[in-house]
């Protein structure tokens, strides 16, 4: 289910690396060649899915070996293309800086997710520019180009259970940015704080399978995995009572990788702990990496809202052999 990808077709039509989601499973694919990037979302079927190309298209990238930006002291400039598919959806864009939420302009506004609603077919091109986030001359910084679907769904009746495929996240491979002056964005403070323990074998148990071969599959070899809890609460749905503390617990576990990590209620980055807003964290190979959060839920009034983490890959370089970026499911969150 995870991979569902007819590659060399896929590459003849696009000569392009593809970065794929289909809406019915919402799973993340990729192919790639040594075209230029670019990104589709597909469907199973003949059936009309949401689905969207997207991508840098100015400076448009020839090769992978192209997708790279340089910052010389003044903004960075790029246009996106949003070529959405055959429904009607609304999308957001995201910029990752190092793992760090970057801050661009549009129309000569400051944002962090501009979304668009977009008919069936239509394109819509966004012309952004950023000065980087952190980043001194001569490093290399990474960027991830992220879109988010129909960002401002939002649940209001406690009829409902789940966002579904709402707030989900698709990638595309990652640009390099190369720092030619140093960037006057400082780097936010970043801890270092996690509990790491045995993985329980009912958690690892989910993702073992067995192929046509019948031969033992563990997906956790090449896959790394993200869950929010509400502390106390067993169930899906978080509740907390105004003007009291949302105490949380995020895990992580699976493949052996280094991920920096920030925690969003309504799609705002909020402090993890003590104004501090990413936790890096180290994911080892069978084990299960904790670390807790608490957030004053004074300033947020009763009703619904939502909640969830998102987790970028960090290298000490730039490179193309990188885990996907990670966002979990939007968790419905109640104030009462």
């Amino acid at each position: 289910q995870r991979y569902i990808l007819n590659g060399e077709e896929l590459m003849k039509r696009w000569k392009s690396l593809l970065c794929l989601y289909s809406v019915v499973c919402m799973t993340l694919l990729a192919a790639c060649n040594s075209e230029a990037p670019n990104t589709s979302q597909i469907a199973e079927d003949d059936e009309p899915k949401i689905s969207l190309d997207y991508g840098i298209i100015d400076p448009y990238p020839e090769t992978i070996e192209d997708m790279v930006l340089e910052y010389k002291g003044s903004p960075i400039e790029v246009t996106v293309m949003l070529q959405n598919g055959d429904v009607a959806a609304e999308w957001g864009v995201l910029l990752y800086m190092n793992g760090v939420q970057q801050p661009y302009k549009f129309e000569d506004q400051d944002m962090v997710m501009k979304s668009t609603k977009l008919k069936p077919g239509e394109r819509q091109d966004l012309r952004i520019s950023f000065t980087p986030v952190g980043g001194k001359a001569g490093e290399e910084m990474t960027m991830h180009l992220m879109t988010v679907l129909n960002p401002s769904f939002r649940i209001t009746s406690d009829e409902e259970v789940t966002y579904g495929n709402n707030h989900k996240l698709a990638q595309m491979l990652p640009y390099r940015i190369i720092m030619a002056e140093d960037s006057p964005v400082p780097l936010p403070e970043i801890m270092t704080e996690q509990q790491t323990q045995e993985l329980p074998d009912e958690l690892h148990e989910q993702y073992i399978q067995t192929d046509e071969n019948n031969q033992t599959i563990d997906l956790l070899d090449n896959y790394v995995g993200f869950q929010l809890h509400q502390s106390g609460n067993d169930g899906a749905i978080f509740h907390v009572k105004n003007g009291e503390t949302l105490n949380l617990a995020a895990q992580g576990f699976g493949k052996t990788t280094k991920y920096r990590v920030s925690l969003y209620l309504d799609h705002e980055l909020v402090p993890i702990r003590e104004g501090i807003m990413y936790n890096d964290m180290q994911i080892e190979t069978g084990k299960l990496s904790t670390f807790s959060s608490s957030i004053d839920m004074s300033a947020y009034s009763p009703g619904s809202h939502f909640v969830y983490l998102i987790a970028v890959p960090i290298t000490e370089t730039y490179t193309l052999d990188i885990m996907d970026a990670i966002k979990t499911d939007s968790a419905i969150l109640w104030i009462e």
